[in-house]
């Protein structure tokens, strides 16, 4: 039922549609070129015999293929019950074969060079990692209604719109890109769950008053970048930027008396 066979030098599993009963499998820094390309043993009404109805196809629900050299992802289908999916740190260029995943949770695909998140589009998942790769675009992102965690910094994003109906996001890192303006915020701003950001590395970082005009735009979060949001800097942003907490008013109001 678990496998590890990772830092080895394999390059073909064929031999492990021979494992009808295998859920976890760590194939990690090996030198394997295709993407769970094993089919097992499945009984249906197109392919039935004796005694078939013992074999339901794969029973993988976590596997490990990071640190590889694989380069396309075709089609899943034949790992219809896969919940955590590892591909970081391959040659991956375009995402396919994941539309059929429908139990699929837990994505990493950092460090390829994916330049766009087409083939994401109404995914079920909920942690995605897009981190190191060529992306400049997050449109198909707000089409994935239960996303929760996701981390897309060191690619070459601009805007924050796409993520704007992105309802359940609780955690995002899109630090290290070439986002310019903060009132990229404002895209973020009906997101009633997130509570932490990391915006460090883009160019909108290094402005004035920086992390006091995020913390204005979006008052609910608890961290920003490498440090909590304090409630002294709560109050130091409203007074800058006005709002409920601030006594501007009642300052005005002792200094007219």
């Amino acid at each position: 039922m678990y496998l590890n066979l990772s830092k080895n030098s394999i390059e073909n599993v064929l031999v492990l549609k021979e494992l009808p009963t295998l859920v976890q499998l760590n194939l990690s820094n090996n030198k394997i070129t295709e993407c769970l390309d094993f089919t097992l043993d499945l009984c249906n009404k197109d392919k039935k015999w004796s005694q078939g109805d013992t074999s339901i196809g794969s029973m993988l629900t976590n596997v490990n293929l990071g640190f590889n050299n694989i380069s396309t992802l075709n089609s899943l289908a034949h790992h219809p019950f896969l919940e955590v999916l590892m591909l970081n740190n391959n040659n991956i260029v375009d995402i396919n074969g994941l539309s059929s995943l429908k139990f699929l949770r837990v994505l990493d695909l950092s460090n390829n060079s994916i330049k766009t998140t087409i083939g994401l589009d109404s995914l079920q998942i909920q942690e995605l990692n897009l981190s190191g790769n060529c992306i400049a675009d997050l449109s198909l992102l707000d089409t994935c209604p239960k996303l929760s965690s996701l981390d897309v910094s060191n690619n070459n994003i601009r805007t924050l719109s796409p993520l704007l109906k992105c309802g359940q996001l609780m955690w995002l890192n899109a630090s290290n890109n070439q986002i310019e303006l903060i009132r990229q915020c404002d895209f973020l701003s009906e997101l009633n769950w997130l509570n932490t950001l990391l915006l460090s590395g883009n160019p909108c970082s290094l402005k004035q008053f920086y992390r006091r005009r995020v913390i204005g735009k979006l008052p609910k979060l608890f961290k920003l970048d490498a440090s909590d949001v304090t409630p002294e800097e709560k109050i130091e942003t409203a007074n800058l930027l006005g709002g409920e907490l601030s006594d501007v008013q009642g300052r005005k109001t002792i200094f007219h008396k």
